[in-house]
């Protein structure tokens, strides 16, 4: 985006999210709120369709000074299942969580769409990394510049169904730096020898899959009605 078309200033963020709702105890919140988005909800159930639980994921920048700050780093909107009791590594993905990429291969099994802009480069994360204790489904940007402030952009995903009927989660912004040369997009030059900024937006094992859960930067968090 080019910088005449930010000159009305950073947007007004709005929600109406906040008026009503138990508040939920909230995780510790990051040092490095300069990026991170300012709220979004986290929506996950089971569907009929042939990958049956569905993920929802909304998030939003209230200024053009937060996704100015990234510089040439991306962003992940790192969302990952959390189960501590599976071992490290594991045959079968599907005993120990919710939802699971099917063939548990980094981009295998999963449908995933976004609003994010082209232009942003919107990416899936690999898993390459993660152990059976955790399930990934981070999806980001590699441009977040090309972002505007006060959209509300939404991620969907559907997964295949694992034998858990619940899970909890976590739920980071990540500014990771892209360690390619040549502007390369793709995900393994994401931060592989740098270190990434992170700011927990709902701390780990703080919510649970199925469920709702409206997150906010800089105040608590708060249960869906």
């Amino acid at each position: 985006m080019s910088s005449s078309s930010r000159s009305s200033g950073d947007a007004t963020n709005s929600s109406e999210s906040t008026s009503s709702g138990d508040v939920v105890a909230a995780g510790k919140k990051g040092d490095n709120k300069a990026f991170s988005p300012s709220e979004g909800f986290v929506d996950d159930y089971t569907t009929t369709n042939n990958l049956p639980r569905h993920m929802t994921l909304e998030l939003s920048w209230a200024s053009y000074t937060a996704l100015d700050s990234f510089g040439d780093r991306a962003y992940e909107h790192d969302f990952k299942l959390a189960n501590d009791a599976a071992p490290a590594k594991c045959p079968d993905v599907r005993r120990y969580h919710w939802a699971w990429r099917v063939g548990n291969a980094p981009k295998d099994g999963v449908a995933w769409r976004t609003n994010f802009p082209s232009d942003s480069v919107p990416f899936l994360d690999t898993q390459l990394l993660d152990d059976c204790t955790r399930m990934d489904f981070t999806v980001g940007v590699f441009h977040p510049g090309a972002l505007s402030a006060g959209v509300k952009y939404r991620i969907n995903i559907d997964a295949g169904a694992g034998q858990l009927g619940s899970e909890t989660y976590g739920l980071e912004s990540q500014a990771a730096p892209n360690d390619c040369f040549f502007d390369i997009h793709s995900t393994y030059c994401l931060a592989p020898f740098s270190d990434k900024g992170r700011d927990e937006l709902i701390g780990l094992h703080e919510a649970n899959v199925p469920g709702c859960l409206y997150w906010y930067r800089d105040t608590d968090n708060r249960a869906c009605l």
